[in-house]
């Protein structure tokens, strides 16, 4: 039977704090070692923040390193 962690909510922001400032050189899964927990449980607070923050206030900025055109 799985066991589930409880993350308080001050540990959440911290982590997504360190997402959304992380170097051209880190990936969100790098992040989510270091911090020790699930690339996708990261991911989901991400989602969870972005759908948080009205629709007109959201970044609709793309990091270039990101894009890759082929």
């Amino acid at each position: 039977m799985k066991t589930y962690t409880r993350y308080s909510e001050d540990f959440k922001e911290q982590a997504l704090a360190k997402v959304y400032n992380r170097g051209n050189d880190q990936s969100i899964q790098d992040v989510a070692n270091d911090l020790n927990i699930c690339l996708q449980t990261l991911k989901t607070w991400m989602k969870k923040t972005k759908l948080a923050i009205p629709r007109g206030q959201q970044s609709k900025s793309i990091r270039p390193q990101s894009c890759r055109y082929e």
